[in-house]
């Protein structure tokens, strides 16, 4: 299972071109438009709606595959799924910098998208575990962090002793 989504900040019309790219595969794809595009006949492996529970979708799925955004990426990392970013803006790149250097994903960048490229990524994604375990790493270390509380020790320590 494939969850893809665009996010907010994807390309317009990308989704189709990741749809097709997956229809030749053997897997199913679920995949969220964020209500930002139509896709009037979708491939038979794949099953579209606006929205999706992203936390759930994700415990569900083998790889993720979105705009490498942080909302959508450590949304996956958290439950240990691998992350194929297609990113187009800065912080999308600075993030997936990060997933692909812990092992956990791969990045694209938008401007050198094809759907070869995206077949290829996907397949080797799929095919090698390795992504799967540096995934499972990184949740491993984000369920050791406490965000409520570093927080409160942040301010803690940037507004000084009250």
């Amino acid at each position: 299972l494939i969850y893809a989504t665009p996010g907010s900040s994807g390309r317009a019309g990308q989704l189709a071109a990741v749809l097709e790219a997956l229809s030749e595969l053997d897997c199913v794809v679920i995949a969220a438009t964020a209500g930002r595009e139509s896709i009037s006949n979708p491939p038979r492996n794949a099953y579209l709606t606006d929205f999706l529970p992203g936390a759930q979708a994700v415990e569900r799925a083998s790889l993720v595959i979105c705009n490498g955004g942080s909302p959508a990426s450590y949304q996956a990392l958290a439950a240990g799924v691998p992350v194929l970013g297609i990113a187009d803006n800065m912080d999308q790149l600075l993030n997936m910098q990060g997933v692909t250097a812990s092992g956990a994903g791969s990045l694209v960048r938008a401007d050198q998208f094809s759907i070869p490229i995206l077949r290829a990524r996907v397949s080797d994604m799929l095919a090698h575990s390795g992504y799967r375990n540096a995934a499972q790493r990184v949740a491993s270390i984000l369920a050791s962090y406490s965000a409520p509380q570093r927080f409160a020790a942040s301010m803690d320590d940037f507004l000084g002793p009250t």
